[in-house]
């Protein structure tokens, strides 16, 4: 299963290294979406790693997405670009930093460290 979903969200990312907030509906929902794109970086990382992901596939993926990341960062070190708590889709602006953007990226950044040793 984790393959399978790993091969179908990579289809979503769009060219900035982003996933936007609507993974089918990017153009209604074109803002940048960080706390998304830093658990797909997270989680496609994660299974480069551990061998369940081709690396040759998945790396340049993981790589854009942790580029993008780095866009987001505030200058007083907080994340932007999180998407607020709902349950459907809704304009993100860089202002916008709830906690777990952070905790994301922290994941992301974790399993892109460990990529690089």
């Amino acid at each position: 299963l984790f393959t399978e979903l790993a091969a179908e969200v990579i289809k979503y990312q769009q060219e900035d290294g982003f996933w936007r907030t609507s993974l089918l509906d990017p153009q209604n929902y074109p803002a940048k979406e960080s706390s998304a794109t830093a658990l797909f970086c997270y989680g496609l990382a994660w299974g480069i790693r551990m061998g369940l992901l081709d690396e040759a596939t998945y790396l340049p993926v993981v790589e854009k997405a942790w580029a993008a990341l780095g866009e987001c960062i505030h200058d007083n070190g907080m994340i932007g670009w999180v998407q607020l708590p709902a349950f459907n889709p809704r304009d993100v602006q860089f202002e916008h930093n709830i906690d777990y953007g952070a905790g994301a990226f922290l994941l992301a950044g974790t399993e892109v460290l460990h990529l690089t040793k």
